[in-house]
């Protein structure tokens, strides 16, 4: 896997990182897009805010994208080039309190797979799925009276009538230290499954995922309460610090089952992948 030794206090990672604990993790989610070659290789991409970002993390997104190799994308039996949003998570691994590494250590592919905004790879109107009712979750009184704030991984499975048929977690990310840190995340998960049984959706009405009997969408939920619990990570391009959370295996989320659920960018809208953009390689180099 490629990776890019820097300084730690270069990259400005906040505190909590600080004692460089093997369970923190300072990350950021960078977006734009991605156009794939007839062959599967990497014709081009583009980043948001490129010029804006640390020169070690300009570096390992050039050295790590140019060189992955996607499945071929077939259209009535022939390959052709296809374009999609993406969405990759860089995490800094703390080696001591002056020293880190660097890797893209997750990545998805669609076009939701970065905020709105009127460039190309935006989903076209009546194909994707949408919100068409939402609550917010309940903050959890325990979480909230210990200032402890997290990010919930929803994937839930959407039936024709737009209604949640099935939900599960996928991961739970803190952003404080705690002594429980499974007491948080499962207040957490269970307030963000709570709240998700209420949703309702618009599902596509046209394009190519308009006939399907479901459809599988990933959702990010922010529990943020005070300067303590603040998540950056919903910010393109700038750092954060968190304790990840176990990754579940999710049975029926087959249409996400080659994504990165902690990839997806929190653009207020649902999350459904490309199928199309499945890598040969692996996510940080080399063969897969």
């Amino acid at each position: 896997m490629k990776r890019v030794a820097c300084w730690l206090l270069s990259l400005s990672i906040p505190a909590l990182a600080l004692a460089a604990e093997p369970q923190v993790e300072g990350s950021m989610l960078v977006t734009g897009t991605i156009t794939v070659n007839p062959q599967g290789g990497v014709r081009s991409y583009s980043v948001q805010g490129l010029d804006k970002l640390p020169p070690a993390v300009r570096q390992i997104i050039k050295t790590t994208v140019s060189g992955w190799q996607f499945v071929p994308i077939m259209a009535d039996g022939k390959a052709v080039t296809a374009k999609a949003g993406m969405s990759l998570r860089i995490v800094a691994d703390m080696i001591d309190r002056t020293h880190a590494t660097i890797r893209v250590a997750g990545a998805e592919f669609g076009c939701d797979a970065r905020p709105r905004s009127n460039l190309p790879g935006e989903c076209p109107a009546g194909t994707a799925v949408r919100y068409a009712h939402r609550v917010s979750p309940s903050y959890p009184m325990d979480a909230a009276q210990a200032h402890v704030g997290g990010q919930v991984f929803l994937v839930l499975k959407i039936g024709r009538d737009g209604h949640v048929a099935q939900a599960a977690v996928r991961q739970v990310n803190l952003y404080s230290r705690t002594d429980w840190p499974d007491h948080y995340r499962e207040d957490l998960a269970e307030a963000s499954l709570r709240a998700a049984q209420k949703w309702q959706f618009s599902v596509p009405t046209q394009g190519p995922n308009a006939a399907k009997d479901y459809w599988v969408v990933q959702v990010p939920v922010n529990y943020t309460l005070g300067p303590c619990c603040a998540a950056p990570v919903r910010r393109n391009g700038q750092w954060t610090a968190y304790i990840p959370g176990p990754v579940q295996n999710i049975p029926w989320a087959h249409d996400h089952a080659g994504g990165s659920g902690d990839a997806v960018a929190d653009n207020g809208q649902p999350f459904t992948r490309d199928p199309r953009f499945v890598l040969e390689t692996k996510l940080g180099g080399g063969a897969g």
